[in-house]
């Protein structure tokens, strides 16, 4: 592993569990997704958006919404993502392992604007 500013970076990695996890995901969706009038608004907040990620990069469902990761990963993966052609909403925030009240503002504007 390479270590980086955040400790060893992990990001071709797999972890524990994550596959049976994104199957669950994958599932729901099979049985639910055909039903939603709109596609799917698919996210996650730390472990739920390395899930959310492991479905979105591997389905074909039609999915809305971007994951968010560590600062450094996500800013590369934003960059990738635009590079590709996508669409990116990217909204930085300083803090901890929370969810500031911002974020939530604009998670909130973000959903709305869908």
């Amino acid at each position: 592993m390479r270590e980086g500013v955040l400790g060893a970076d992990i990001s071709a990695e797999k972890p524990a569990g994550i596959e049976r996890a994104a199957q669950a995901v994958r599932d729901f969706l099979t049985r639910h997704g055909n039903q939603a009038a709109e596609p799917v608004i698919l996210g996650g907040y730390s472990q739920g958006a390395m899930v959310a990620a492991q479905v979105a990069f591997n389905s074909d469902e039609p999915l809305r919404g971007d994951p968010t990761l560590p600062f450094e990963i996500a800013e590369r993966l934003q960059s990738e993502m635009a590079a590709a052609g996508l669409r990116v909403t990217w909204f930085p925030f300083d803090g901890g392992h929370d969810i500031p009240a911002e974020v939530v503002v604009a998670l909130n504007a973000f959903l709305a604007h869908l």
